[in-house]
């Protein structure tokens, strides 16, 4: 991704199959807490009703108000509203044929790659605090 941050041919290539990546890794981290810590995910890809399963383990754990979870909820709300489905970083075009049209935005890969990092140590963090209040 280094060169994709110099090169606008290179960041047109990366950008999208690194957006999916990352929406992906947002899933999987929240169905594999809510697998451990909440009542089990469904098979389901929406973001946002991943994160309100992740929030539900927390409540029951008196849990919610953590640091950060304003933050981590706004940083998953923007990646669902970029990709509700599952599919607009995945696919080249939608159900019905169309193709997604994302544009180029001026996404900062340097700044998306740190974001990215700081929600996958949350994410990481979680784990071992959910065990320790079960604990």
């Amino acid at each position: 991704m280094g060169q994709a941050m110099h090169s606008i041919l290179d960041r047109r290539n990366v950008v999208y199959a690194a957006l999916f990546c990352y929406r992906q890794s947002i899933e999987l981290y929240l169905k594999s807490l809510i697998e451990e810590f909440g009542h089990g995910a469904k098979k389901k890809h929406g973001l946002m009703e991943l994160w309100g399963q992740f929030v539900e383990a927390l409540r029951e754990r008196g849990m919610e108000g953590q640091t950060g979870m304003e933050e981590v909820e706004e940083l998953i709300m923007e990646m669902h509203r970029a990709d509700e489905r599952s599919d607009g970083f995945r696919y080249a075009t939608d159900r019905k044929d169309g193709v997604f049209e994302f544009g180029d935005i001026g996404i900062n890969l340097e700044n998306l790659r740190e974001v990215m990092s700081g929600l996958g140590n949350f994410f990481k963090c979680a784990a071992p605090a959910l065990r320790h209040e079960e604990g």
